[in-house]
């Protein structure tokens, strides 16, 4: 792979595929070990009509998981809840509170995460290349800090 984001966006969808796939194999072993004959879908609104009557062997299909495949989300249900209509003003406030998360991680990035490695690049270069303790763990707990804020921001 030539290109570090060619290869993140590879690993991305690696791990994305490998955890769907998990959870659609952990889901039907305990749908099938479940001990009835057919294991249904438990109490959930907001079901489709033809998808309330779903019990476990006939889950196990190709437009299952497909549609799993595509869903936004990483644990397999048989199926899942949906609303008549798209809400609006939930997808508005979500919008906006992921481009505020963004907006701060790349302000963090500008303004303390570069900086930082720009300031160890010069401390090296003066001391010949030399890490001396004092010196990797002055940076490593600025850098900690701005790391966990940053998986933080992310993760919200």
């Amino acid at each position: 792979i030539d290109s570090p984001v060619k290869g993140a966006f590879l690993l991305f969808h690696g791990v994305i595929t490998w955890m769907k796939l998990v959870s659609y194999t952990h889901a039907n072993e305990d749908y099938r070990t479940t001990g009835k004959v057919d294991a249904t879908i438990a109490l959930v609104e907001d079901l489709d009509p033809d998808e309330t009557d779903m019990s476990y062997p006939n889950n196990v299909s190709l437009s299952n998981i497909y549609y799993f495949w595509f869903a936004p989300t990483l644990t397999y249900q048989m199926a899942f809840p949906r609303t008549p209509e798209v809400r609006f003003w939930k997808v508005v406030g979500i919008v906006i509170r992921l481009v505020f998360a963004v907006s701060l991680f790349l302000f963090l990035i500008a303004q303390v995460i570069a900086p930082n490695l720009n300031h160890l690049v010069q401390d090296l270069k003066a001391t010949n290349g030399v890490y001396t303790p004092k010196l990797m763990a002055e940076y490593w707990l600025k850098l900690a800090l701005a790391n966990t804020y940053g998986w933080l921001l992310m993760f919200y």
